[in-house]
């Protein structure tokens, strides 16, 4: 079921069929009447009315058809711009003919769309990529992305959202380990399984947390990648252990929702294993 501004915007846009389809009857009456009273006047009304009807009638007519109709297949027998995308031949296309756009494209070889070499299926948002399957390692905007991962790009801007690491890479101050998953747009990380502890600005992080951070390289939550079975979601802060499935980090530098996984000793004040704590001015 559509939500927020899309269910808006159904209502809008079924409440527009209901007025084009009052406005049609109204015109026609007007026309029938004239005809039968005689009346020019109102026969005029009539076809006036039915010539503004009708182009705001045809707009909301196809827009109906590329909202109802359904996919369609092509399998290209030579290289083609299919709706603006130049497509290899052998390509399998999946398209809307009303909407005039590729869906998607799969490949029985690697190919290179846009710049990048893919294979398997690529996935499209008009004329962009949006998404795909990588032939092989590549720099994409700066990011070393692994083969046989998928790629995301922004719907609107074509910038990178979403790259899995060819190799250890530093950003934001961080060094990322092979296969780390990186969401650009929202400066989160997700280590991948049974990687080293991180070090990210003094602490250390377990590979079972997706680390989010702050425009200027601070941590901002630890959480749980729960896609990770059996993750280890422990906080290394100086000696003292930490586990959670999430993990606040306030501007003062204070770590909120931490248990102790080991006795530990915190301003001066003797804490067991299984205590929750709040850790005060945390060097990160």
């Amino acid at each position: 079921m559509p939500s927020g501004g899309a269910a808006i915007f159904a209502m809008i846009y079924m409440a527009g069929g209901v007025l084009l389809t009052v406005v049609f009857f109204a015109a026609g009456a007007l026309v029938v009447v004239g005809h039968f009273k005689p009346s020019k006047r109102l026969q005029r009304a009539g076809f006036f009315v039915l010539a503004v009807w009708f182009l705001p009638a045809l707009c909301w007519t196809y827009y109906l058809q590329t909202l109802t109709e359904h996919d369609q297949y092509r399998v290209l027998s030579k290289p083609e711009v299919v709706y603006g995308v130049l497509l290899p031949a052998g390509a399998q296309v999946n398209y809307r003919w009303w909407a005039r756009r590729v869906q998607w494209v799969t490949f029985r070889t690697p190919q290179i769309i846009q710049g990048v070499d893919y294979v398997e299926q690529v996935n499209f948002c008009g004329r962009r990529v949006c998404s795909g399957t990588l032939a092989r390692d590549q720099e994409i905007q700066g990011l070393p992305c692994r083969a046989q991962t998928v790629i995301y790009f922004s719907e609107t801007t074509g910038s990178l959202t979403e790259c899995t690491l060819a190799r250890a890479f530093v950003r934001q101050g961080a060094n990322w380990p092979t296969g780390t998953t990186v969401r650009v747009a929202s400066d989160s990380y997700l280590p991948p399984a049974h990687a080293v502890p991180i070090r990210v600005n003094g602490l250390l992080v377990h590979w079972g947390l997706i680390v989010w951070l702050t425009p200027a390289g601070r941590i901002r939550e630890l959480d749980r990648n729960q896609s990770l079975p059996g993750a280890d979601t422990r906080l290394e802060v100086g000696g003292i252990q930490l586990k959670s499935d999430q993990y606040r980090f306030l501007p003062d530098g204070s770590i909120h929702g931490g248990i102790l996984a080991q006795d530990a000793v915190i301003n001066g004040k003797p804490m067991k294993a299984g205590d929750q704590v709040v850790i005060p001015n945390a060097s990160h």
